[in-house]
C-alpha cells in the first residue's frame, strides 16, 4: 500500500444523501466540481463519496476562509499591547496628574485587556492542540510524519464544498502529508476523544474513519478501493490511538465495516477486502480479526 504511488492533481468529493448529492446531481457530475477526498453523511443516510476530479478546483469561496482566526490574533495582539501601554503610560508619567492628586493603578483597565487577549487566544490554542493530537494518530497510520489541519469555523462558514476531508497531491503523484479535515469532523473528533468511548455515535465512527482514510492517502494511495479497504483494517488502530480501549476500538472498527461499508459506492468497495480477500493485510486490527476474537454483538448493527 505504502510503495504505491498514483497520479492525480487532487482528492475526490463526499457525495451522501443516497446514490446522489445534496444537489440532485449524479457522482459525476458532482467530480467536475471538487478535487476532495471524504466521507460524509447526515443522519443514517448513505454514505456516497464521489469520484476524483482532475482538473477541476475546489469548491469554496476565495479569500475569506480564514478571516475570523487571523482576527482574533489581530484581537489578542492588540490587546495585549494595549495592557503594556496603559501600564508604560501610568509609569512613565509619575502616579500623580496635573493637579498633583494621586493616580492609581489603572487596573481595571489593564485587566480587561488582558482578559480579552487572553480570550481571543484561547480558540487557537485549543485548535492548534486538537490538530497535534490528531497530527500523531495520523502519523502512527500513515507511517510517516503526517499533519492534520482542521477547518476553523469561519472556513466552514463559506465552504460550499460536500467533502468531509482531502489530501492535496502533486502533479508527480506523491501527496502532500498534510490531511485536511473539516470542521464538523473535527468536532466529531473532539466529541468522540472527550466521551467514554463506549457507544459512539454514527457521526464519531464515520469522523474516526475520515482520519484514518485521509492518512491512508498520505501515504501514497490513491484508489479510493485500497485506500477504504487498508482504511477500515486500521479503524481500531486510530480509535486506541484516540485512546478507546482495545474492546471499544473493535466496536467502533466493526460498526463502520458492518453498517457504513455496504453502504459505499462501487468505486469505494472491493471484493477482495474481505477475510481471507487479496486485500486482507492480516491485522489484528482489521474489523472481521475483531470479529473472530469478540462475539459480543455490535449496537446498531
Amino acid at each position: 500500500m505504502a510503495g504505491q504511488r498514483h497520479q492525480i492533481l487532487g482528492p475526490c468529493q463526499a457525495v451522501f444523501s443516497h446514490a446522489f448529492g445534496r444537489d440532485g446531481s449524479r457522482p459525476g457530475q458532482r467530480a467536475a466540481r471538487s478535487r476532495s477526498t471524504g466521507l460524509q453523511t447526515v443522519g443514517s443516510t448513505a454514505v456516497k463519496p464521489g469520484r476524483v476530479g482532475a482538473d477541476a478546483p475546489r469548491v469554496a469561496l476565495p479569500g475569506r476562509e480564514a478571516q475570523v482566526g487571523p482576527l482574533l490574533s489581530w484581537v489578542a495582539l492588540a490587546s495585549a499591547l494595549g495592557a503594556v501601554f496603559v501600564v508604560g503610560r501610568w509609569l512613565i508619567r509619575g502616579r500623580r496628574d496635573s493637579l498633583g492628586s494621586t493616580v492609581g493603578f489603572p487596573r481595571i483597565t489593564v485587566v480587561a485587556l488582558l482578559v480579552l487577549s487572553a480570550v481571543a487566544t484561547y480558540p487557537g490554542i485549543l485548535h492548534r492542540r486538537q490538530e497535534s493530537r490528531l497530527g500523531a494518530v495520523a502519523s502512527a497510520i500513515a507511517g510517516t510524519r503526517v499533519q492534520v489541519k482542521c477547518q476553523t469555523l469561519s472556513s466552514a462558514s463559506v465552504d460550499v464544498g460536500a467533502e468531509a476531508g482531502y489530501v492535496k497531491w502533486g502533479p508527480n503523484g506523491v501527496p502532500e502529508h498534510v490531511a485536511h479535515i473539516k470542521w464538523q469532523q473535527c468536532n466529531l473528533l473532539r466529541d468522540y476523544q472527550n466521551s467514554d468511548k463506549h457507544h459512539p455515535s454514527e457521526g464519531e465512527y464515520i469522523a474516526v474513519h475520515v482520519l484514518t482514510h485521509e492518512s491512508v492517502h498520505t501515504s501514497g494511495v490513491r484508489s479510493e478501493r485500497l485506500t477504504e479497504c487498508a482504511a477500515v483494517q486500521r479503524d481500531a488502530m486510530t480509535a486506541r490511538l484516540l485512546g478507546a480501549s482495545s474492546h471499544d476500538a473493535r466496536t467502533l472498527a466493526r460498526l463502520y465495516w458492518l453498517v457504513v461499508y455496504p453502504r459505499m459506492p462501487d468505486d469505494y468497495r472491493d471484493a477482495g477486502c474481505r477475510p481471507g480477500g487479496a486485500l486482507d493485510e492480516k491485522l489484528p486490527t482489521s474489523p472481521w480479526a475483531a470479529v473472530q476474537r469478540d462475539a459480543r454483538p455490535v449496537p446498531g448493527a
